[in-house]
C-alpha cells in the first residue's frame, strides 16, 4: 500500500492469524502515530512504513511481530520522539536483523534505546543530526553495519569502540560508516583516530572529514598523516604541560618553604601550644599564673642563677620555675618549653656569652616572644650579666631593644645597698 493516501493513526488491528504475509509496505502515507497492538501477523518478517511522517510509536505497536526481521521508519519525524524517550520500544522485536532510522532529525538517543535487538545486524542512523552516539550496543553480537554517516558526531565513546573490538576478535566482520562526519582532529581525541586508522571496522575513508577549530578538511588518503602529526604535537604537547605542572609546583612548595621558615617560630609555638592545650587542658584564671617567672640561661652559668639569681628572687616573694629542676621527665624539650613559659608571668633571661651560644637558649626567647605576641602581654625582661657587643647577640639583639633589660651591677666595689636596690626592682617587674 506505497503511496495510497492513507490517513490513519495505527491503533489495534486484529486480522486472522490463518495467514502466510511476509510483507507489509506502508510507505509514502500519512500515519503520525504507531500505537498498535498489531494482532495476526505471526509470519510477517518485513515491514516497512518510510516517508509517512511518523513522529510517535508505542511499545505494544511491536509486541505482536514474532518474526519481523526488517523495519523500516527511515525519513520520518521522529526526531523530537526520541529525543526525550527513555524506554527500549523496540524491545519485543527480538528476531530484528535491520533497523532504519535514517533521515529523523534525531538529536539524541538515550542509551539503553536498543536494548533486546540482539540478533541485528544493520543499524542506520544516517543522516540525523547526532552529535554524540553514547548508546548501548554491546548486546548486538550479530551487527554488520552501524552507519553514522551525515551526522555531527566527532567521536565514538571507549563503550562503543570496545563493543566493535569484541566483535572483530570474534570474527564478526562488522563495519561501521561515519563518513561526511566532523571528526575531531585535535590531541583530545588522538586515541579515536588512532583507533579508527588501525581498526578493520574503517573499510574507507572517503568523504571523511578532518575538524580543527571550525576548518572542516575533506580527507583523501585517511587520517594517517594526522595521527602521525598529532602525536608528535601532543607529545610535545604533553612534554610543555608536565613542565609546567612541575614548575608551577615547585614555586608553590618554594613559597610555601620561605612561608614556614618565615613564620617557623610562629608555627612552633602554635604547635607545642596546642599540643600542650589538649594533654593538660587546665584553664588559667585571669591573670593568675603558677610561677612569677621562668629562668632562661646557658648550662655554663646554672651556678650563677641557683646560689645567686634564686634565692635574692625567692626572698622577695618571687615564684622561680627553673628548667633543670621543673620540666617534666619524658616530655619533649620544646613541649616543656611551652609549657614553661605560659604557666609563667614573665620570663627572665640570663644574657651571657654562653647563653648567645645555645640552641634551646635562644628557643626559649623566641617561644617566649611568640607567648608575648599571641597572648598580648609583656613577657621578656633580660638581665643582662655581660658586657657584649651587639655583633655578638646576633638576632637576640632586636629582642633586647624591644624588651624590657636589667644590665647586672659590673665591679667589686658595689653597695649592699645599690645590689638589694636592683634585686628589689627587678622582683618587683616579674611580679
Amino acid at each position: 500500500m506505497v503511496n495510497a493516501e492513507l490517513q490513519y493513526r495505527l491503533s489495534r488491528l486484529t486480522i486472522d492469524s490463518n495467514n502466510s504475509l511476509t510483507d507489509l509496505v506502508l510507505d509514502r502515507n500519512f500515519l503520525p502515530e504507531l500505537q498498535g497492538p498489531f494482532i495476526g501477523f505471526n509470519h510477517l518478517t518485513t515491514l516497512s512504513i518510510y516517508s509517512s511522517y511518523v513522529s510517535s510509536l508505542e511499545w505494544t505497536f511491536f509486541s505482536n511481530f514474532p518474526r519481523l526481521e526488517n523495519l523500516n521508519l527511515g525519513t520520518n519525524l521522529l526526531g523530537d520522539f526520541l529525543n526525550t524517550l527513555d524506554d527500549p520500544v523496540f524491545a519485543n522485536l527480538t528476531n530484528l536483523k535491520k533497523l532504519d532510522l535514517s533521515i529523523n532529525n534525531i538529536q539524541n538517543l538515550s542509551y539503553g534505546l536498543f536494548i533486546g535487538l540482539n540478533n541485528l545486524t544493520i543499524l542506520d542512523l544516517s543522516n540525523n543530526r547526532l552529535s554524540e552516539f553514547n548508546v548501548k550496543i554491546s548486546g548486538m553480537k550479530n551487527l554488520r553495519l552501524l552507519n553514522l554517516s551525515h551526522n555531527s558526531i566527532s567521536s565514538l565513546p571507549d563503550d562503543v569502540m570496545e563493543s566493535i573490538d569484541w566483535l572483530i576478535d570474534h570474527q564478526i566482520p562488522v563495519e561501521v560508516e561515519l563518513n561526511n562526519c566532523p571528526i575531531l582532529c585535535t590531541c583530545q581525541n588522538l586515541k579515536f583516530l588512532t583507533w579508527m586508522v588501525k581498526s578493520p571496522a574503517f573499510k574507507s575513508f572517503k568523504n571523511y572529514i578532518c575538524a580543527h577549530d571550525d576548518v572542516y578538511v575533506r580527507l583523501t588518503n585517511g587520517y594517517n598523516k594526522t595521527v602521525e602529526l598529532l602525536n608528535k604535537e601532543c607529545a610535545s604537547n604533553e612534554k610543555l604541560f608536565l613542565f609546567v605542572v612541575a614548575a608551577t609546583l615547585l614555586v608553590l612548595f618554594a613559597i610555601v618553604g620561605l612561608m614556614i621558615f618565615r613564620f617557623r617560630w610562629s608555627l612552633r609555638y602554635l604547635y607545642h601550644a596546642a599540643m600542650l592545650n589538649f594533654h593538660r587542658r587546665h584553664e588559667t584564671k585571669g591573670n593568675q599564673f603558677d610561677y612569677d617567672v621562668f629562668i632562661s640561661y646557658a648550662n655554663p652559668d646554672e651556678l650563677f642563677v641557683l646560689e645567686v639569681v634564686e634565692p635574692e628572687l625567692v626572698k622577695r616573694g618571687v615564684k622561680v620555675h627553673i628548667h633543670g629542676r621543673n620540666f617534666v621527665a619524658g616530655n619533649f624539650i620544646a613541649s616543656n618549653i611551652v609549657s614553661a613559659v605560659s604557666m609563667c608571668r614573665r620570663t627572665l633571661v640570663i644574657l651571657t656569652g654562653n647563653f648567645c651560644k645555645g640552641h634551646w637558649c635562644k628557643y626559649e626567647v623566641q617561644m617566649a616572644n611568640m607567648e608575648s605576641v599571641h597572648d598580648g602581654r609583656p613577657v621578656l625582661i633580660f638581665l643582662v650579666k655581660e658586657n657584649m657587643a651587639a655583633k655578638n647577640l646576633g638576632e637576640l639583639m632586636s629582642f633586647l631593644r624591644c624588651n624590657t633589660y636589667v644590665p647586672y651591677p659590673q665591679g667589686e666595689q658595689l653597695s649592699e645597698r645599690e645590689m638589694k636596690a636592683m634585686w628589689d626592682k627587678l622582683a618587683q617587674d616579674l611580679r
